[in-house]
């Protein structure tokens, strides 16, 4: 990377003038800065010598600035000759992602959405930078839910209806259960008895739930394909029931657990006491977590494991590398919890039990209906473009904020054409493209640049380092507000700088050529649609 290159050689400069001090980033006082508080900053930018930089001494700081017209041209030729490859570097690693992991029989809801996009894009980052990532989708495929579904479809289930919209008729008999229950308590004790047999493996109630468990596969890849979403493995907690039974016993053998009232309690220093078996032999979330870490490393020896799931699950992931470090398990300090925050919604917090669900295709459909809206009312409405528009719409609302804060869709913030929004991104590509439709690509020089050009040659070289803090961080709003940024830069650019019939026509080709590279590399990696025209 040319910036890269850059920093390395103004550090190399100043460690041999007897700087130690960290060389940091800037965005508005020229490229890179040291503090000088307890330093003649005066004399370091006199004596400081490297060919294309210039130092200068400022308050208590020495910052440095880059000559984009000595190093312009080896930017934008690299730029061009590794296309989509820019920016990308060989990591090497072995990266299990976690992600998505909708509940069986349960609709895709909007949390789901959002975890969805998140891991998607974090698939696609360590991807970019030359990792080996294997996709794992852990279905909720399993707990004492099932047994009140299993009961319910007996009593209640239509099979006409299964077949037609398996997800909203399981949803329908789920919400008839908690209704009933609360006249007949009975039946808690009921699905609890089908739970406990359908984990002892009787064959009636396996079938229905390796039914219940196919159709809503099915349901979920259609949501997938729309998003781009991929997965190596599907698999889910059902598969490791019996592996968790032998991890009770080893956390017992080590003294990590005892008994108490005939229930299994995990008793490890630095965690609350849990419930890791239960009195009448089944087990829970965490104990058949513990069992997936423990098989996931011996199938893949990993040298990272992510796990993208919701922040009110932090103390749960406490518990679990806690667990798996106390059990002598050294690859647990490479498990790694992604979390979010919650998608704020005016209908309230979802629940699938009363049946308030805001699935995650009604809140696609809104959006690509929204989008519509804006450009019927411009005159230039396009069922495809739409489609696309209201997707990255969707994408970008989610992917823009950091994963641990809120989001709250406002759908007439998110379709704005102008501002911080998927709209206004994709009409900057496109405005892009269309200057490239009517060019050709020629030998250029860089000279007399104005600071639009500037702006924007800097802008273009920080691109692999935003992916690699991204990367580092796991957090693809770093890539996300460098999208908008250098939107924003560019369009500024266009404003400012004619690019067909100029006198510079050939470099602001180059220039808009590479800008359309990366553009591309940021849609790439927050898994957002392009459109060809707006």
């Amino acid at each position: 990377m040319v910036l890269g290159e850059i920093r390395e050689k103004v550090k190399k400069e100043l460690k041999k003038l007897g700087v130690e001090k960290e060389l940091k980033r800037s965005e508005k006082h020229g490229d890179f800065f040291i503090e000088a508080f307890d330093l003649d900053g005066e004399e370091i930018a006199e004596t400081f010598k490297v060919e294309g930089v210039k130092a200068k001494a400022e308050g208590n700081y020495v910052n440095f600035y880059v000559d984009w017209e000595y190093w312009g041209k080896r930017l934008l030729d690299k730029v061009l000759k590794e296309g989509e490859n820019y920016g990308r570097e060989k990591m090497g690693k072995k990266v299990v992602i976690e992600y998505s992991s909708p509940n069986v029989a349960k609709p895709m809801h909007v949390g789901h959405l959002r975890n969805t996009i998140l891991g998607n894009s974090l698939c696609r980052i360590y991807e970019f930078m030359g990792n080996k990532v294997i996709k794992i989708n852990w279905l909720g495929d399993t707990g004492t839910q099932f047994g009140k579904l299993i009961l319910a479809y007996k009593l209640w289930g239509n099979e006409e209806e299964l077949e037609k919209n398996p997800i909203k008729e399981l949803l329908r008999v789920y919400v008839k259960f908690h209704e009933e229950v609360e006249k007949d308590p009975k039946l808690e004790e009921k699905a609890r008895e089908i739970y406990a047999a359908l984990e002892g493996g009787k064959e009636e109630f396996v079938e229905l739930w390796k039914r219940f468990r196919e159709l809503s596969i099915r349901e979920f890849k259609r949501i997938y394909d729309l998003l781009g979403a991929e997965f190596d493995e599907y698999t889910g907690e059902s598969y490791y029931i019996e592996k968790a039974k032998k991890v009770v016993e080893e956390l017992k053998k080590k003294g990590l657990a005892y008994e108490k009232e005939g229930s299994v309690i995990l008793h490890v220093e630095g965690v609350p006491d849990t419930v890791i078996m239960k009195k009448d032999g089944t087990t829970l979330y965490l104990t058949r977590d513990l069992a997936t870490a423990i098989d996931r490393y011996e199938k893949y020896k990993f040298d990272l494991m992510l796990y993208v799931v919701g922040s009110e699950q932090k103390l749960h992931f406490r518990q679990l590398f806690k667990t798996l470090e106390a059990m002598g398990y050294e690859w647990a300090k490479n498990c790694k919890h992604i979390s979010y925050g919650l998608i704020r919604l005016p209908e309230g917090k979802i629940s699938t039990r009363k049946g308030r669900v805001i699935t995650a295709e009604e809140v696609i459909n809104r959006s690509v209906e929204e989008a519509g809206k804006v450009m019927r009312g411009i005159g230039k409405f396009n069922q495809e473009v739409a489609e696309k528009v209201g997707l990255a719409a969707v994408i970008y609302s989610i992917l823009k904020v950091d994963p641990e804060k809120f989001v709250e869709f406002k759908w007439e913030e998110m379709l704005r054409l102008k501002g911080n929004t998927a709209p206004y991104l994709l009409y900057s590509y496109v405005r892009a493209k269309h200057i490239l439709d009517k060019a050709e690509l020629k030998e250029f020089e860089v000279k007399g640049l104005k600071e639009q050009e500037r702006r924007l040659l800097k802008k273009l070289s920080l691109f692999p380092l935003v992916v690699k803090e991204a990367l580092e961080r796991n957090k693809p709003n770093f890539i996300a507000n460098y999208l908008y940024g250098l939107c924003d830069d560019f369009n500024r650019f266009y404003e400012e700088c004619q690019v067909l019939g100029s006198e510079k026509e050939e470099f602001r080709v180059a220039l808009v050529s590479c800008t359309k590279i990366v553009l591309e590399n940021c849609f790439k990696l927050l898994g957002m649609p392009l459109v060809e025209k707006m």
